[in-house]
């Protein structure tokens, strides 16, 4: 059977579908029918099943016609409680993946459930509450081994966090962790040519931040830094642009909710894995999407919206969830590991561009989650069109453009503030890579500019580097 394409509207009396089925033809007595809160359309050869968050009504108001012209089939759902907003309707892949139950915590679940409408794990409900969809969702919470709500905060966990791996296990990687020895199965050789990491699937996972850290030390190349951060008038340009998400938020702001869908991200969402999860850290999977964000928001605005042969390369090279497969427990090392590769990876090198990214990824998840879902969406169609890092679109992109359909907009609004708490907190002083520190090379780099030499040399470089 075929999915048609479709999209969904509301009025205080009802659900309005539209669905596009070209070459039919239809009898409205016979092809949609209604039963609590799911939706049946069948004219062969397409069929499409929808579940709404509220129930709809068999009261006889329904109604469907079907406009030649347009190839669109409109049908009216009766709400059952008349003036009852229905949520996330441009949300498709959620409405297509069925009902979903309240699911249980547990300690360490490393399954997916498939096919939520007759899902159910051993009840609907923790004890002491419903978890996995509270609205006052806590991100100020202080983990040792995975426990998802305590009190303190993110920001202020420095000390060391306890992680267990079993040495008989595969090192684990992927969106909620649920792949391992996928790089094993594609060849030897292939994994180098689309990450950083060596050996992924022998290198555990505690081990991959170090890894990364002395990777980031040996490849910073201070006399580019140097060189870069004369103000030219690409960064000056880049710095100035006003990115999509900015005019998407202030719309919200006006009370324009909802983005509207281009033909073919409603297709993407429609071709989406029908999932839902059971999560086994949520911290780390919020942070794995900042960590996303941050390399979609630095390609967005080098490109100024226009995405290039080199955005894929881009993408991956700045976000270590991609290129080192790791995952964060804290927001400063998400952050600041970000920033580092910023300034040693891409074409241009410039500490105020790092922080801007992180200060626009706050603006994305204020939009909510359909601006964070089209940012997925555009990195999932740059990756699958860059040679062969489509892989990582099923090891990351797809789950997450899957399940932010489900997240609550309050969680998103409450990580953005403590994104932007701590991005209005770096200062260069505090940032080095290796023996150089960033404040130090920026007022060397002025010095040199003030002195009309605009290529320092290394040896000139060759002098204290960190500040005391």
């Amino acid at each position: 059977m075929i999915t048609p394409s479709f999209e969904c509207e509301q009025n205080e009396e009802f659900v309005i579908v539209k669905i596009r089925v070209p070459h039919i033809r239809i009898s409205s007595s016979e092809c949609y029918s209604i039963v609590d809160n799911v939706f049946h359309f069948y004219v062969k050869p397409y069929f499409l099943r929808l579940t709404f968050d509220h129930e709809l009504s068999e009261d006889g108001t329904d109604s469907c016609k079907y406009d030649i012209e347009s190839n669109v089939v409109i049908v009216q759902l009766p709400k059952k409680n008349k003036g009852e907003h229905f949520n996330d309707l441009n949300m498709l892949t959620k409405l297509l993946s069925g009902g979903t139950k309240e699911i249980p915590q547990v300690k360490k679940p490393l399954i997916e459930v498939i096919g939520g409408e007759d899902s159910n794990l051993d009840g609907e409900e923790e004890q002491g509450g419903k978890l996995d969809r509270r609205e006052d969702f806590d991100f100020e919470w202080k983990q040792n081994i995975p426990k998802p709500f305590s009190d303190s905060s993110l920001l202020d966990l420095e000390e060391p966090t306890v992680n267990i791996e079993s040495k008989d296990l595969h090192p684990r990687y992927g969106f909620n962790n649920s792949h391992s020895k996928f790089f094993s199965s594609l060849g030897d050789g292939y994994a180098s040519e689309i990450i950083d990491l060596p050996d992924p699937d022998t290198v555990l996972n505690t081990d991959r931040p170090s890894i990364q850290h002395m990777r980031i030390e040996e490849e910073f190349d201070a006399d580019y830094y140097v060189s870069d951060f004369v103000m030219n008038q690409d960064v000056l340009d880049v710095l100035k642009f006003k990115p999509r998400y900015q005019k998407e938020y202030k719309k919200k702001l006006k009370g324009n909710a909802s983005l509207k869908w281009n033909d073919v991200e409603k297709q993407t969402m429609m071709n989406l894995p029908k999932k839902e999860y059971l999560i086994e850290d949520e911290r780390k999977v919020y942070l794995g999407l900042v960590d996303l964000l941050c390399s979609y928001c630095y390609n967005h605005r080098t490109t100024q919206g226009e995405n290039t042969v080199e955005s894929g390369w881009t993408l991956c090279k700045l976000s270590s969830t991609l290129s080192f497969l790791q995952e964060f427990d804290q927001l400063s090392l998400c952050i600041d590991t970000f920033i580092r590769r910023t300034l040693t990876y891409p074409l241009h090198r410039n500490f105020d561009l790092a922080v801007l990214c992180a200060k626009d990824v706050c603006t994305i998840l204020r939009t909510g989650k359909d601006s964070v879902l089209r940012c997925l969406m555009e990195m999932k169609f740059v990756l699958e069109h860059s040679q062969d890092r489509y892989i990582l679109c099923k090891l990351y992109i797809d789950d997450y453009a899957v399940w932010i359909q489900r997240e609550n907009d309050l969680r998103l609004e409450k990580l953005a503030s403590e994104v932007e708490n701590y991005a209005n907190e770096l200062k260069k002083s505090n940032f080095n890579i290796g023996e150089y520190n960033i404040e130090w090379l920026d007022n060397f780099a002025i010095e040199c500019e003030k002195n009309g030499e605009f290529a320092p040399s290394a040896q000139d470089l060759e002098r204290p580097r960190q500040l005391e």
